[in-house]
């Protein structure tokens, strides 16, 4: 959790600064993640596990990058304006880190006689993983859950982070009785809820 706290805190303040320099280095810091994996000897098996690191830290990048953009939006009374203003450096983050994962597994497929056709073979054993019954039977967790587990994600810091941001991001003056904490947070969860059952619908209607 205070991996994910120091992230979304460097990346606030690298996009909200003006002088860039924090936001040379944070991208700078990913030619580092490159170099760590030149010239070194994986097989099928390792190079799986760089894949679900590499998913695991996408998927952060993602929602931190979208915390801090909502954060600043409140604190600038939500004028969609400045969101052009930190588009360019939003992706720049985003793209330097599809680049640099780009070039780090052509280097690994390359010198180490990997195929290409690996990945869509991880893909495949994802699916035949997300579809077999067996796997589900013995344990009161849901496919998603497995599936989090197989990749080694772990939700519970991301969801912690979300939360306080939106508390803070909530009017200050907002005058609601318990009864209107409980509506909204019904709502809320029913809304997440329904989202969460469309989006594993859609993942498993692929899968098959």
């Amino acid at each position: 959790s205070s991996g994910i706290n120091a992230e979304y805190g460097c990346l606030s303040v690298a996009i909200n600064s003006h002088n860039k320099s924090l936001l040379v280095v944070m991208t700078s810091n990913q030619y580092m993640e490159l170099k760590s994996y030149l010239f070194k000897k994986f097989d099928k098996e390792n190079n799986y596990q760089i894949v679900a690191r590499d998913i695991r830290e996408r998927f952060s990048y993602t929602v931190v990058l979208a915390l801090v953009c909502v954060r600043n939006m409140s604190q600038l009374d939500w004028d969609t304006s400045h969101i052009w203003d930190v588009l360019p450096d939003v992706m720049l983050i985003a793209c330097s880190e599809v680049i640099i994962d780009w070039v780090k597994h052509a280097f690994v497929t390359k010198f180490n006689g990997i195929p290409v056709e690996s990945y869509q073979h991880y893909r495949y054993q994802l699916y035949d993983d997300l579809l077999n019954p067996k796997l589900y039977s013995q344990t009161f967790s849901n496919r998603m859950d497995m599936m989090a587990r197989k990749i080694l994600f772990i939700p519970l810091p991301l969801v912690c982070l979300t939360i306080t941001v939106i508390i803070e991001v909530l009017p200050e003056d907002l005058d609601l009785s318990p009864l209107d904490y409980l509506r909204y947070g019904t709502t809320t969860f029913a809304v997440l809820f329904i989202l969460k059952v469309i989006n594993m619908g859609l993942i498993l209607h692929y899968a098959e």
